[in-house]
């Protein structure tokens, strides 16, 4: 290095520093509060090398979040927020990233609007620059402080996004109008997005262009229209589609019908991707689920139901079983005897078939006596025998098949709820039932499916609350026990009541579970609505487990069960049943079964 040559700064060094993991580079340590300072005293040396990486790395520290020790000496007074106490480090500089939005070299001008649009308290002082920033210059570098001004203040700068005119300029602007939400989508700025202009592709993706879009409703949607009415829907213009039906009830109900009328003319490039969309659209029409069924019928033409399945044959008999539609059923038997032959999501199926049992129980006593393999179809197995607890009764005839698995070890604690689930129809399965009532770890789900069958209650509840008692994490599997059993559980109230109280631990149990159990026993709704509350206002709402379904269907309508006292929870419900944004994460599906619970709790809690 010269004498007149600036250090050069080890950023990527310093980048592991700030950061509590790797993987998740948004837990901010406090060595960033203390290397914040230095760095923006840097960034001020005129052709610093690297001033573009440092803004990017001053930008990830701004955009996180306090890393927490958790071995802290509780002692020690309450740890600082440390992502804030460097904010407000930059914020004490912030002059440096406003004199750099003139910088000669365009990757740190731009760099520099992005640091800006990561500091909202200072938006007084940034907007102004960025605004006169965008007048001059190469369209990359005036679009970038167009894109920082609309997630600084996009509400309070409405007329200026419209004034602008070139079209690259109005996309950035349109981008602050959709954070806005307060005009219709502009049909050329929309235009110009969906055929992507080159200057997109050289700003940094952390502007976040699309996610602007993807926040409105209206705009996300014009640019999905715009997308799949295109001559040709391929790469990222069927992953924007895509992603406007997944997260839109709106997009779904308006994109669906354009992407089958013109699934034919697409095969067979374009076919496969368009097939997708539609069958993991969830219920939109039951001109979707012909489309499918024509899919199928095919599919059977090009190769029948015995031989390996084309992508968008696996994704219509999918979507047809989601929603029950018979037509899936030949497929879905091919599926239980020849289980390589395509991954249909049998489990998910198998649940949503119950009403039609009897069609699927040659296939399914195949598919349960079948050889015991590891993989996929070892995983398959144990689904499906969780997922038939759902059938109840119907799916006594599988008896015999279910038996042969309490021999295996480990089989017995899956086939349990199963039995408990079948009732009094599973009488024959009795003496295996007491045969592993033994087994400390199977005992309460051996007591429960006992009492289940014979409809004698014997020591199940003393059972269960003994294991409550040892461990409160327990809860999640045995609060549905007692949920079942309830006012019999009478004696297992006090310690649930402790273990939704808890004020220390109480955040580690099933609160959605023990509260539940809690109304199903008493019928008293004193401190149930929070915890149950709490877990249906989360985003996005979680999915199903291999054993249960999701903690916040079982949320929802657990405060249907409440009625009137539920009724702070009407606005969180409303939302659920009634909003344009689906409340899942990439399963149209699992949202639809969410509405359709919201509705009915609404019904309940306003007394409808």
């Amino acid at each position: 290095m010269t004498d007149g040559e600036a250090p050069r700064l080890d950023v990527w060094s310093l980048w592991g520093k700030c950061f509590a993991d790797h993987h998740s580079p948004k837990k901010v340590r406090e060595y960033a509060t203390r290397l914040v300072p230095y760095l923006m005293e840097q960034l001020a040396i005129p052709g610093l090398p690297r001033r573009a990486l440092i803004l990017r790395l001053l930008a990830e520290v701004a955009d996180g979040t306090g890393a927490v020790d958790d071995f802290r000496d509780p002692e020690l007074p309450p740890e600082p927020d440390h992502a804030a106490v460097a904010r407000a480090g930059m914020l004490a500089a912030l002059e440096t990233p406003i004199r750099l939005l003139d910088d000669p070299k365009r990757k740190v001008a731009i760099r520099a609007a992005y640091l800006l649009s990561r500091l909202p308290d200072g938006a007084a002082r940034s907007v102004g620059p960025l605004k006169a920033r965008a007048s001059t210059g190469d369209l990359d570098v005036r679009a970038a402080p167009v894109l920082a001004v609309g997630m600084l203040a996009a509400r309070e700068n409405v007329e200026w996004f419209r004034s602008l005119e070139h079209p690259v300029l109005r996309v950035a602007a349109a981008a602050g109008l959709a954070r806005a939400d307060v005009s219709e989508p502009d049909p050329e700025a929309v235009r110009v997005a969906a055929v992507g202009d080159p200057v997109f592709k050289r700003l940094p993706p952390e502007l976040r262009l699309w996610d602007a879009f993807q926040e409105s409703e209206k705009w996300h949607r014009a640019l999905a229209v715009e997308l799949a009415t295109r001559e040709r829907l391929k790469g990222w213009g069927r992953i924007e589609v895509k992603d406007a039906v997944l997260r839109w009830r709106t997009a779904a109900r308006e994109l669906v019908p354009i992407l089958v009328e013109r699934a034919p003319a697409s095969y067979p490039c374009d076919f496969h991707g368009l097939v997708e969309i539609v069958a993991e659209a969830g219920e939109v029409s039951p001109e979707q689920a012909d489309f499918l069924a024509e899919v199928l019928e095919r599919g059977a033409l090009r190769g029948g139901r015995e031989y390996a399945w084309p992508p968008e044959v696996v994704a219509a008999i999918r979507s047809l079983a989601l929603r029950g539609d018979t037509r899936s059923l030949p497929w879905l038997e091919s599926a239980l005897l020849h289980p390589r032959i395509g991954d249909v999501g049998l489990p998910a199926a198998v649940r949503a078939m119950a009403p039609h049992a009897d069609r699927l129980l040659t296939g399914l006593d195949a598919f349960l006596r079948g050889p015991e393999l590891r993989g996929n179809r070892g995983f398959d197995l144990v689904e499906v025998i969780y997922a038939l607890v759902d059938w109840g009764e119907a799916a006594a005839p599988l008896l015999p098949a279910l038996t042969t698995k309490f021999p295996v070890y480990g089989y017995s604690i899956i086939v349990l709820p199963l039995l408990g689930a079948i009732g009094p129809a599973a009488a024959e399965a009795v003496p295996h039932v007491r045969g592993v009532l033994d087994d400390e770890s199977e005992r309460p789900d051996a007591a429960w499916a006992l009492w289940r069958i014979t409809g004698d209650p014997g020591d199940v509840v003393a059972i269960i609350t003994a294991r409550l008692a040892a461990s409160g994490h327990s809860a999640r599997d045995l609060a549905p026990l007692l949920e079942d059993l309830g006012p019999l559980a009478a004696g297992a109230a006090p310690r649930l009541r402790a273990l939704l109280d808890d004020e220390v631990d109480g955040f580690r149990w099933d609160r959605v579970g023990i509260a539940r159990a809690l109304w199903a026993i008493t019928g008293d709704a004193d401190g149930l609505v929070e915890p149950l509350l709490a877990a249906v206002t989360v985003r996005p709402l979680p999915d199903d487990t291999v054993t249960y379904p999701s903690e916040g269907l079982r949320a929802v309508e657990a405060l249907g069960w409440l009625g009137e006292a539920a009724a702070e929870a009407v606005s969180a419900l409303q939302a659920i049943a009634y909003g344009p944004a689906r409340v899942t994460q990439w399963d149209a599906f699992l949202d639809d079964r969410y509405r359709r619970a919201a509705v009915e709790a609404l019904g309940r809690v306003e007394g409808q």
